[in-house]
């Protein structure tokens, strides 16, 4: 049986999971603002074979987040031995475990710092719009109302697409320019919710959400926020405080 140097063993698993974890971090990064449920999915999604299947970020995702798993535990068995033949040197034999713990905490952490910075970033512009939404300052028109919406049975919400002013399209990644946010009200054309998308795709969005009421139940006035007819499955709320949460939502076609 080739026995392998343990300090070899320990340099190859440090650089290997300093290699992984930076690969995987980045591919982390080309979800976002999206959660790691959304990620998880998307990327078992890109597993049905077809020729789009090997350029997809998602495949490559997995095969990094698998090969990341091996090499935890690896180290963690490596950390154990060493640990138990000598007391010398103890910080080098859980190094690589030490890299592989960080990684696993960046890769919990990471959403929640983009959301937050975002929010945080914009809080008193998105402030300002909610005011002049209130006070009816702003205020959009039926030509703006997704008429569809009315012929479904079980809806019991109106939305209305609304255009901001130019100097606040940044607010909202929606619409063809940018700054399309979406007014959610109930049949009295009640105002309940306002939408800021933070990305939105044809069958996909992220948004920040604030009520008008803390107490409305933001999950009844979801359906038909991203302009398609069809189900919705709520894959993350994060509650921010009293009136303000963010959401990933997932509009399965029907």
């Amino acid at each position: 049986m080739i026995k392998v140097n343990p300090r070899i063993q320990q340099t190859v698993l440090l650089n290997l999971s300093l290699a992984t974890g930076v690969l995987l971090l980045l591919l982390r990064g080309l979800f976002l603002p999206h959660s790691a449920q959304y990620t998880f999915l998307y990327s078992l999604n890109s597993l049905k074979l077809n020729y789009t299947t090997f350029i997809d970020k998602g495949f490559y995702f997995l095969l990094a987040l698998i090969f990341f798993l091996i090499l935890l535990m690896l180290s963690f068995r490596y950390a154990l031995e060493e640990l138990s033949r000598s007391k010398r040197s103890k910080y080098k034999a859980i190094l690589p475990f030490l890299v592989n713990i960080f990684t696993v905490v960046l890769l919990l952490v990471i959403h929640n710092l983009v959301v937050l910075q975002n929010f945080y970033s914009h809080a008193g512009e998105r402030g300002s719009i909610v005011k002049m939404i209130e006070s009816g300052t702003l205020k959009p028109n039926d030509s703006q109302q997704m008429k569809w919406l009315d012929n479904i049975n079980n809806v019991l919400h109106k939305i209305y697409e609304f255009q901001l002013p130019s100097q606040y399209t940044d607010l909202s990644q929606s619409g063809t320019k940018g700054g399309e946010i979406n007014i959610v009200t109930n049949k009295e054309n009640r105002n309940k919710v306002i939408v800021f998308f933070t990305s939105r795709d044809q069958h996909n969005y992220t948004a920040l959400l604030y009520k008008l009421n803390y107490s409305t139940p933001i999950e009844n006035y979801l359906f038909g926020v991203g302009n398609i007819k069809s189900d919705i499955s709520i894959l993350e709320i994060k509650q921010i405080n009293d009136n303000w949460s963010w959401v990933d939502v997932i509009e399965n076609k029907g």
